[in-house]
This record gives structure tokens, C-alpha cells and sequence, in this order.
């Protein structure tokens, strides 16, 4: 089931400039290049791929499958060193690669035009396997999913834009009018045309650094302190405090939350305040950063 097998050939109709999002709306792509991207069979509906892109019936999921045989987190996509690995959350009905049933919480490599299916055996294609790119997802229904041109995102309009998002000293920016202030993936930012979701994806990589050469001793320490300084403290959290972080990470405000885990308003602040103080951190961004540490390994 591990064994590579020959990526199969693409058809012209494969790489598409603009495709549908599950809503019927249609997705801004300014230019034809290798993305992370799922698609179903047909090819009617296609998604960008996150660095950590979570299945299943939840609002906090990036793909929402609100089927009786999907569990509620049903599996993970992850971009891990160069390459998209799948891994089953212990669902109920299984998750399923080329026909293929995984073992409960397994993980798996995947080559471009693997078959996915979660609760049943297939339903969705890699279609393309290249890295995630940055993308911002419009909040509303009529809004489509905007990709980065050449690094940069350009809202709400790349022909008129009002505010520009790009990567600079290992950090995300946020330019507008002039000024510039941080920004982090999953963050929300308000435009004339409405509010659109961040997806960010690290731009570190894993070989060499900005000057072309191998990474330098340091960097890979701080890396490392940091990765283990980020697990330590996630791993003081209550299993509840847990969920409750993921789901604010994702994006959920706290009356989502409460739907979500079956618990009051009142319970999730609580529950929220409580993790972010044992996490030591002020701030969704911050939230998000540090989880991304906590996954980074894994």
C-alpha cells in the first residue's frame, strides 16, 4: 500500500485557471501552476489544499463533508517535507486511498491522482499535488477564493487592490494605505468587499535558507527549542482545552464552539481562558502559530 506508483498523466482540463467551490461560487486563480488541490471525480467541485487541511462534518474543518458516514473529524491532509501525507483521525467508517481502507489513525504518503474517500471508498482526487499556496476565502457566499500572484495577495480585487498580504523577514504583512502590521494564517481581514479568511502557509524551508545554502546550526536550534517549548505547554492542556483551542484556531467564535463541543457560552470562555493562559498566549495569531509548532513533528 506504501509502494510509489507513476503519477498518471494530466488531462488539459486538469489545470484550470478558475474552478468551482462546493457553494456553486467560482474560485479566482490568476495563472496555471502545480498547487495542493482536491477535486472530485467529475471535476465539477476543486479546493486548495491548506498546510493543514482537517475532514470532516465540523464547521472547524477546512472541507466540510456533511454525509451520515463522515465522522466529525474524519482525517488530516498535511504538507510534510515536500509532500502530502493523509492520516486517519480514527474515524468510524474508515478513510480510504485508491479503494483502499487505512488503519484507524494511520498515516500515508500521496502521489498526484490518488483516489480519497472518507466513510466510503472514494469520492475526491489529489489532483494536484504540488505545495499550499496562500489563498484567501471570501466569508460570504457570492465572495470566491482568491490565490496569491507571485507571493503577494491582492484583496479584494488583484486589478484594484485595497489591502496587499506578502512574506517578508519570516513573517506575514499586512500592507494597507501605507502601513504595514503583522498578520498570521487563519486570521480574518475586513476589506471594502466584505471579510476574507487567511490561509498562510509556512515559507521556511526545509533544506536550504534565503541565501541558497544549507540552514544554519542556530536556526535549526531555535527551531527545535521552540517546537519542544510549544508541545510542553500544549501538553498541560485538559482534553476539552484542547478541543476548545483547536476550534478557535480554526476560525469558530465562541457560540460555534459551544454548538460544536455541547457546552454553554459561558463553559467555552472559561474552558478558552484557561488554555490560553497555560499556553501563554494573548491571541488567536498567536494560537495558530503556536499550534503549528505543536504539529510541525508530528
Amino acid at each position: 500500500m506504501n509502494a510509489r506508483r507513476r503519477s498518471p498523466a494530466r488531462e488539459p482540463s486538469e489545470r484550470i485557471r478558475c474552478v468551482d467551490r462546493i457553494d456553486g461560487t467560482r474560485l479566482a486563480c490568476s495563472h496555471d501552476r502545480l498547487v495542493g488541490r482536491i477535486r472530485t471525480p467529475d471535476g465539477t467541485h476543486s479546493w486548495l489544499l491548506t498546510a493543514r487541511h482537517l475532514i470532516g462534518r465540523s464547521r472547524a474543518c477546512q472541507l466540510r463533508i456533511e454525509t451520515p458516514e463522515t465522522s466529525t473529524e474524519h482525517a488530516l491532509l498535511r504538507w510534510r517535507s515536500g509532500a502530502w501525507e493523509l492520516q486517519d483521525l480514527h474515524s468510524r467508517n474508515g478513510t480510504y486511498v485508491d479503494g483502499r481502507l487505512m488503519g484507524s489513525g494511520k498515516r500515508i504518503g500521496l502521489v498526484e491522482g490518488a483516489r480519497l474517500g472518507f466513510g466510503r471508498s472514494d469520492g475526491y482526487v489529489l489532483c494536484d499535488a504540488g505545495p499550499p499556496v496562500p489563498h484567501a476565502v471570501g466569508l460570504a457566499p457570492q465572495q470566491p477564493t482568491i490565490e496569491a500572484t507571485a507571493g503577494r495577495l491582492l484583496l479584494p480585487d488583484p486589478e484594484r487592490p485595497e489591502l496587499i498580504i506578502s512574506h517578508r523577514d519570516n513573517a506575514w504583512w499586512a500592507e494597507r494605505d501605507g502601513e504595514l502590521h503583522a498578520t498570521a494564517d487563519g486570521e480574518v481581514v475586513v476589506t471594502r468587499a466584505g471579510s476574507w479568511r487567511l490561509h498562510l502557509p509556512e515559507q521556511v524551508s526545509s533544506t536550504r535558507d534565503a541565501e541558497g545554502g544549507p540552514p544554519g546550526l542556530a536556526a535549526l536550534q531555535r527551531a527545535r527549542l521552540a517546537s519542544e517549548d510549544a508541545k510542553r505547554r500544549y501538553a498541560t492542556l485538559s482534553p476539552q482545552e484542547a478541543r476548545v483551542c483547536h476550534l478557535v484556531a480554526a476560525g469558530l467564535l465562541n457560540k460555534q464552539v459551544a454548538g460544536e463541543l455541547d457546552l454553554s457560552e459561558a463553559t467555552v470562555r472559561l474552558y478558552r481562558g484557561h488554555a490560553l493562559r497555560k499556553l501563554g498566549v494573548d491571541n488567536v495569531a498567536e494560537l495558530v502559530r503556536l499550534l503549528a509548532r505543536v504539529d510541525a513533528d508530528e
